[in-house]
């Protein structure tokens, strides 16, 4: 069976993404319009010889197994056995653990949904969708189905498909085997998929009187609540088109922001954002926006999430009190939501905003109790934030201004700031290793292009070098286009993160692929100068003539690279 690596090597990327894209070409490269946003400049380009696509509008990368993965929704595995039948090659796909239990949940998916699409059985949910306004391509599109009143149906229907009733107990479908028993019954149901459309679970909503109302799988081998993000596999493609991820909490949230035109919408499994989501989130788009209910929880699971995306470009939206997306967007429609989201706050503004539902702010105890939540978090904006938040409580306080600026300044000891070399500072051959350290936090692209470019690297600062390993490590470990810099930082040892701090600027940084092209240039053009004095004192210890003409044969092949150029 062909590996991976035989597979990319027989077939042509440009062919593989001209199927499905016009390319033209222009110099070295075939350039497009982008298939992952919306555009009418082509900045989409594809590289035959590195075998790789870069757009420079929207930053999807990758090469052509990542290309059919992102534009078919296809497995990892999937992409290489449609690569290799077109390689002529032969790739069997393995079937992963516990497939008999996604091919159960699958079966049991198709039996729901055939039940409230094409059967009288189904009119009670049905009714019940009409009712909360669900239209049918959102029926088909998140594949909603219904499981019947009594025991035992989704067995009998099942059982025919050769699934024992062992496998539908450890699948979450049955409570018990003998007699079999269904855990799901007269409930609306909802199939909850990963990232690439698998479905692991389902959670159930009540048709009749009774509790609870919703009904979640329970967790077992397939379904780990905290991995998962509701609607992210339908959510996408649109997240990626409109560089931005809306997060919600219900089911009726996503459905009905995706009825609404906001298909880059997803919904939490509850109130907490794990750093898996945000990892899986992250790769996608670096802009988050917290669309939580309008009532006491939903402020309070905000101000839990916000810590977490630091680094990332955060935006609040505030519900009217009590409201939450699904009856927001029911009485004040897209358009309503349009406006909330061009009026979202950023992290301090909320904060500052929701405290001052926390604390009446002209008693000078409850200011003092305000003054630890919230100046902690301004000390971390910049000097115009701070003037602009401080001028606003002189005048909420009547406290004088220069009063406040006082006390905030001395709330903490102030740590003089670090000041990070200069770039001038730096020789070139230091710079570009530094300057390469962006590149590789910014994108996992980035990694791969320098791997193809060197086997054996000789580092200049042993500090970049260890970092560096770190980096390659976490894209390996996890199969993403970019890292969060935040949480991969504190992976990191204090001393890595004090080198990354004094060093590292990624807000600031002008990615660029062709400087990119330049600094590994110019790290070849240092391993050769390397490789040339490590000769030389191969050259002087050598002890015969035919080992010094051999070295120095050596010494001018490299000198000859270095003079007429490194391509």
């Amino acid at each position: 069976m062909a590996t991976s690596e035989e597979i990319l090597k027989k077939i042509n990327i440009v062919d593989v993404i001209g199927d499905s894209v016009a390319l033209e070409k222009r110099g070295k490269n075939h350039l497009g319009l982008c298939p992952f946003h919306d555009e009418k400049t082509p900045s989409f380009s594809v590289s035959e010889e590195k075998q790789l696509y870069h757009c420079f509008g929207c930053k999807a990368s990758g090469n052509a197994i990542t290309f059919l993965k992102e534009t078919k929704g296809l497995s990892g595995s999937e992409a290489l056995k449609e690569l290799a039948e077109r390689a002529g090659l032969d790739y069997s796909v393995k079937a992963r653990p516990n497939q008999r239990l996604y091919d159960a949940l699958d079966a049991a998916k198709n039996v729901y949904h055939v039940l409230l699409t094409n059967s009288k059985k189904g009119e009670k949910a049905l009714d019940y969708l009409t009712q909360r306004n669900i239209d049918d391509a959102l029926i088909k599109r998140f594949e909603l189905g219904v499981a019947l009143p009594g025991s035992g149906g989704i067995y009998q229907a099942l059982s025919g498909q050769s699934f024992l009733a062992s496998e539908l107990v450890d699948a979450g479908l049955l409570t018990q085997p003998t007699p079999p028993k269904d855990f799901f019954k007269d409930r609306l149901m909802v199939p909850i998929k990963d990232a690439s459309g698998q479905v692991v679970g389902f959670s159930g909503r009540i048709l009749s009187d009774g509790e609870p109302k919703y009904l979640n799988s329970a967790e077992n081998v397939v379904f780990k609540k905290h991995d998962i993000l509701f609607g992210l596999y339908e959510a996408k493609k649109a997240i990626k088109e409109k560089n931005r991820v809306l997060i919600t909490e219900g089911f009726f949230d996503v459905f009905r922001a995706h009825q609404a035109g906001f298909g880059e919408t997803v919904g939490l499994m509850g109130t907490a954002l794990s750093s898996s989501h945000i990892q899986s989130l992250a790769s996608l788009t670096q802009t988050f926006i917290l669309v939580l209910d309008g009532d006491a929880a939903g402020q309070k699971a905000t101000e839990d999430i916000l810590p977490a995306l630091t680094g990332l470009d955060v935006k609040v939206v505030t519900l009217p009190e009590g409201a939450d997306l699904d009856t927001y967007l029911s009485e004040r429609g897209a358009g309503g939501l349009s406006l909330l989201l061009e009026q979202a706050l950023d992290p301090t503004a909320f904060t500052y905003q929701a405290l001052q539902t926390t604390y009446d702010l002209t008693r000078i105890g409850e200011f003092e109790r305000f003054k630890k939540v919230f100046y902690p978090r301004l000390k971390k904006e910049s000097l115009t934030s701070q003037s602009y938040y401080l001028s606003q409580l002189a005048e909420l306080t009547g406290i004088q201004e220069a009063v406040l600026r006082q006390d905030f300044l001395g709330s903490s000891v102030q740590k003089p700031p670090k000041i990070a070399p200069t770039w001038e500072m730096l020789d070139r051959y230091k710079k570009a290793e530094l300057q390469m350290l962006h590149y590789f936090l910014h994108q996992e692209f980035y990694t791969r292009w320098f791997r193809r470019e060197f086997k054996d690297v000789m580092y200049i600062d042993p500090r970049v070098r260890d970092i560096q390993f770190e980096i390659f490590e976490h894209y390996d470990l996890h199969p993403v286009s970019c890292l969060v810099y935040p949480l991969f930082k504190a992976s990191l040892t204090p001393s890595q993160q004090r080198f990354l701090d004094a060093h590292v600027t990624l807000e600031k940084y002008p990615f660029n692929a062709e400087e990119f092209e330049d600094l590994i240039n110019v790290l070849k053009q240092y391993q050769i100068k390397e490789k040339v004095t490590r000769l030389k004192a191969d050259l002087m210890a050598a002890s015969s003539q035919d080992e010094k003409i051999r070295i120095k044969e050596s010494i001018d092949a490299l000198k000859k690279e270095l003079t007429h150029g490194i391509r």
